[in-house]
């Protein structure tokens, strides 16, 4: 009937539990607590999404290539139309025993919103992580928001506290750079997030991250300029030992973005403790060569790393030394880093 509908699920034990009735809902992150259940964060719009035309243009039937310039932008800004950060409560059998939309109490004309992190601190208490967004067909601008989270005994959720990143230049504190501002990422003592200028840097408008340090509510270390002034730097992960990874530009390409073509990502890990970084294409290679299995790889992105340091990256593969070298022909693939390469004190060794 041309009234699009997304629903949040999440994937419990081998069964699919849908975590939404109507509307417009996505499932991003996920806490498990000590007795067994889950904390599942995201976005979600119920009542306004159903009866929107723009969402008839998102993901219905309109003609991209002839309907006019009012509808067809709408397609680059799914899904972010009407949605609030929002959690779920699922218990260790798969039913869904609290919910709990969050505040935008900044914002009160806050069209999108999403849960990005999710993590219990050594003391006990539980944050929620995320933005909220004026953002109405990519002309606004979102904040980085974390929410306290209660949890009752019966399974009900409760908003304790909301705040903002302290540190952390938002858009609209006087400081015209910035575009928007997100946290994507956490462990029991940090959360990551990044900023998008909105001015040029050194012929770019980057992305640069930052690590928040949430106990004390102060920013810990902004990462810009790595590994050239102006580049995008994108933390997507840290893991409870404080070892980061993501992706940010490629060193050799330091060529106009803006006008221009994107520049080549590549792969890295960072250790919060000891504020270094390493290009994960520098340890994929031995004294016996770069070859792997019979092809060659490069690290685009490094996704997620767990508690035991193995890393889930996207890669180019290659099915020979000289297209690698070329950087032609390859395949997009996910790959598996393996741990073991940390020293105690979380610097990666010489070898």
């Amino acid at each position: 009937d041309g009234h699009g509908v997304r629903h949040a699920y999440v994937w419990l034990n081998g069964a699919e539990i849908q975590l939404t009735k109507q509307g417009f809902g996505g499932a991003v992150s996920s806490l498990k607590l000590d007795d067994g259940s889950y904390l599942v964060g995201g976005y979600y719009g119920a009542d306004d999404l159903t009866e929107s035309n723009s969402l008839y243009y998102c993901i219905g039937e309109g003609n991209y290539n002839t309907d006019t310039w009012a509808t067809s932008d709408w397609i680059y800004t799914c899904p972010v139309f009407k949605t609030d950060a929002y959690l779920w409560h699922v218990s260790a059998d798969g039913r869904v025993i609290g919910s709990l939309q969050l505040s935008r109490k900044d914002n009160d004309d806050a069209r999108t919103g999403s849960v990005r992190a999710i993590s219990k601190a050594d003391d006990g208490t539980i944050y929620a992580f995320g933005y909220v967004s004026d953002d109405e067909y990519a002309d606004g601008t979102a904040v980085a928001r974390m929410w306290t989270i209660g949890v009752g005994e019966d399974g009900s959720l409760s908003e304790v506290s909301y705040s903002g990143a302290n540190g952390v230049d938002d858009p609209g504190d006087g400081d015209e750079n910035y575009l928007l501002t997100t946290f994507n990422a956490s462990n029991s003592s940090y959360a990551t997030g990044f900023v998008r200028y909105y001015k040029d840097k050194e012929v770019n408008k980057p992305i640069e991250s930052f690590i928040y340090d949430f106990r004390n509510g102060s920013v810990k270390k902004t990462i810009a300029d790595t590994p050239f002034r102006g580049a995008s730097i994108i933390v997507n992960s840290i893991n409870s030992a404080g070892i980061a990874c993501g992706q940010h530009d490629l060193s050799t390409e330091t060529s106009p973005v803006n006008g221009g073509s994107q520049r080549t990502k590549a792969g890295f890990v960072y250790s919060v403790d000891s504020d270094s970084m390493y290009d994960l294409n520098d340890y994929i290679c031995s004294s016996s060569g770069c070859e792997q299995g019979g092809r060659y790889y490069f690290i685009s992105d490094a996704v997620d790393i767990n508690d035991n340091g193995t890393i889930l990256a996207t890669a180019y593969r290659y099915d020979s030394k000289d297209d690698w070298v070329n950087h032609r022909n390859s395949t997009v693939v996910p790959v598996f880093l393996q741990n073991g390469s940390f020293n105690t004190d979380k610097s990666i060794s010489s070898d």
